[in-house]
């Protein structure tokens, strides 16, 4: 958020109502059975948490991050969106120097093509969302300092 302004609860409910609807559902990645299989977190709960109206509640903490670890980073990330934050694994992905250095240059001889022109256009913008993305959890495991085991 570029002010100093804290989120409303209600607008914070609707994010994460958003987010899970995104991933689980009709027509979406996961069942709600699915998800509750995979959670522990029973099928009537998880579907009030895509309900609409009064009959949406908002997961407390403890199964938000539940979720978090189920769904896995990009819904974390959408999540925190609406507070201007993102998240990125902790646990280093590329054993081999060569797999990080090879992301790097193929986002950076990316970046540059669309930056020939001086100018990122809304467009090029969200292209190079994901390319981002994929820098910053490559390189964010080396800042944590926790590896794979």
């Amino acid at each position: 958020m570029s002010d100093n302004s804290l989120i409303e609860q209600d607008c914070a409910s609707q994010q994460i109502a958003r987010a899970i609807g995104l991933f689980m559902g009709a027509g979406r990645k996961y069942s709600v059975a699915d998800v509750s299989l995979g959670t522990g977190i029973p099928s009537r709960t998880l579907s009030s948490y895509i309900a609409s109206g009064e009959e949406r509640r908002t997961p407390a903490a403890d199964k938000l991050l539940v979720l978090i670890h189920f769904f896995g980073t990009e819904f974390a990330s959408k999540v925190l969106g609406a507070v201007g934050m993102g998240a990125h694994d902790l646990v280093v992905k590329h054993e081999r120097p060569g797999a990080v250095i090879a992301t790097l240059c193929g986002a950076s001889a990316i970046i540059a093509e669309m930056a020939a022109d001086g100018v990122l256009d809304h467009r090029e913008r969200a292209q190079l969302e994901p390319i981002a993305s994929n820098v910053i959890a490559t390189l964010q495991p080396f800042a944590s300092r926790k590896t794979a085991e």
